[in-house]
């Protein structure tokens, strides 16, 4: 029996799960390792922060899905990988064989040595936005007395005094934006409106888009009460906040320099055009934490939804040996993005075609819950 190995429980792994019966009829074992019973969708992390969402409707159930699927589920992290034994050694030691070796584990926020302490929520993992929108809340009414249990202690010692929540959100990018936006609409819906939100951006055009896209975003951001300032920030100490959010871009995960296999030039595994590690064809890597050697792929989740089913036909010929069937992956035209701003509105583009206010906003919560549709029981 051919055993296949699933790494991280992204969209695309999710995706073989959903069919996994296929695989397993062709006489394959399937295992999925990961650290969390659950997976976020990352698209819809900003909402939940503003309080559009609940956790539940944006958090795909992996433990039930693999049981409903036959699919063995380790919870557990990745620490090292053998590719010429086949080996992957998990976090306690614990060791797994396998035939086929597929790695979905998305990305991290860039790591900054001097941005550490106890302010800064990082926006990745998902998980990290509902503790600062936990914390958020529970500032409000926050005193000397019963603030202990909030993470941002310095809250108490400042906040409180000048009756003043004040929030600083680091990256111009869409998740600084979006976090922005939506940390402002948040404050406001519970009352909260003793406070200010400050975005830092290195770069002149907010969210990567377009200079006109920008300055309507930076209105947008002002008009609600949210500070647009080009600096950037080295130091938690440069800053007047009491929360800070830390969206300075991503990078792949640094565990995968323990996986021995190549890395491309973004520190991401090498992937030729089939998915596959350029040096062992039997290890797929998809998503953010893979580098395309051939032409990269923005670290985009519409990338990965869109190689779902390759990736699942291609472990599917893999594992019945019929490599003739293994397909390339193709590179399509622009893709529909955009943002979530908070207030009910948003922005999103594709190409030259753009979206905004309430209408976006209604259609992009309309594609994002339509796609959650599809994995929730």
């Amino acid at each position: 029996m051919k055993q296949l190995v699933l790494i991280g429980a992204g969209h695309t792994h999710i995706h073989i799960l959903r069919n996994a019966e296929t695989l397993t009829q062709s006489g394959a074992r399937i295992t999925i390792v990961t650290p969390e019973t659950g997976h976020p969708y990352s698209g819809m992390g900003p909402g939940l922060l503003g309080g559009s969402y609940r956790w539940e409707e944006i958090c795909i159930p992996v433990q039930e899905q693999a049981a409903r699927a036959g699919v063995s589920f380790l919870r557990a992290s990745a620490r090292s990988v053998d590719p010429d034994a086949r080996v992957l050694t998990l976090g306690d030691g614990r060791r797994l064989e396998y035939d086929v070796l597929s790695i979905n584990i998305g990305s991290d926020v860039a790591p900054t040595a001097s941005l550490q302490d106890h302010r800064v929520y990082r926006v990745k993992p998902i998980a990290n936005l509902a503790r600062l929108k936990s914390d958020l809340i529970a500032a409000r009414s926050a005193t000397f007395g019963d603030a202990a249990h909030l993470q941002t202690t310095t809250y108490s010692q400042t906040a409180t005094q000048r009756r003043t929540t004040r929030v600083a959100v680091i990256g111009g990018g869409p998740a600084g934006v979006e976090c922005a936006g939506n940390i402002a609409y948040l404050l406001h819906t519970h009352g909260i409106e003793a406070s200010e939100v400050t975005l830092y951006s290195r770069s002149e055009t907010l969210g990567r888009m377009t200079p006109e896209r920008s300055r309507w975003i930076e209105t947008f951001l002002q008009s609600h009460r949210v500070a647009v300032r080009r600096e950037v920030v080295t130091s938690s100490d440069d800053i007047d906040a009491d929360f800070v959010v830390l969206a300075s871009g991503t990078h792949p995960p640094e565990t995968l320099r323990d996986f021995g296999l190549p890395l491309g030039p973004g520190g991401g595994l090498a992937v030729n055009d089939y998915l596959q590690s350029v040096d062992h064809a039997n290890v797929f890597a998809v998503g953010d934490c893979a580098d395309f050697v051939r032409e990269p792929l923005d670290r985009v989740g519409v990338y990965a939804v869109r190689m779902q089913p390759l990736l699942f036909d291609n472990v599917h010929a893999l594992l019945r040996e019929q490599t003739e069937e293994i397909r390339r992956f193709t590179r399509t035209g622009p893709y529909l993005a955009g943002v979530n701003l908070g207030f009910g509105q948003g922005l999103l583009y594709r190409g030259r075609w753009d979206l905004r206010g309430r209408a976006a906003f209604r259609l992009k919560d309309f594609i994002d819950r339509r796609f959650m549709k599809r994995y929730l029981l």
